[in-house]
């Protein structure tokens, strides 16, 4: 029964989908013409967000600036919708994006847990 169970539950991780893809395709069929969108991510740590208008997150490469749609999402790792206030210089994020007209609008923000952690030692 263990053996069967381990099975099961190998198979079971090996088919669940990873939850960020690199690059989603999404085709749209409107008035007989289909659209094809392909949504990227991008990881880095933020350098500067301005609400409603931009973020600009620093890669292993260079630098990149995404435009913030109006429909913007921003959500911790969990998937739980956090409050804009949390993005800021030196917050790890991961920007889930589209191209349109030449530039990168992101449509979601995930940020990414601290991984830091703090000693405190007390002399009695």
């Amino acid at each position: 029964m263990k053996k069967t169970l381990a099975i099961l539950s190998a198979l079971a991780i090996a088919a669940t989908p990873a939850v960020f893809a690199a690059d989603t395709v999404v085709s749209t069929t409107t008035g007989g013409a289909t659209t094809t969108t392909a949504t990227t991510m991008g990881t880095g740590t933020v350098t500067t967000f301005t609400p409603g208008s931009a973020l600009v997150i620093k890669t292993e490469k260079e630098p990149m600036t995404y435009q913030l749609g109006s429909d913007v999402t921003y959500v911790n790792s969990t998937g739980a919708v956090v409050e804009a206030s949390m993005i800021k210089a030196g917050v790890p994020v991961q920007v889930h994006y589209v191209e349109r007209d030449g530039a990168m609008v992101a449509d979601r923000v995930i940020v990414e847990e601290s991984t830091t952690t703090t000693t405190t030692t007390v002399e009695e």
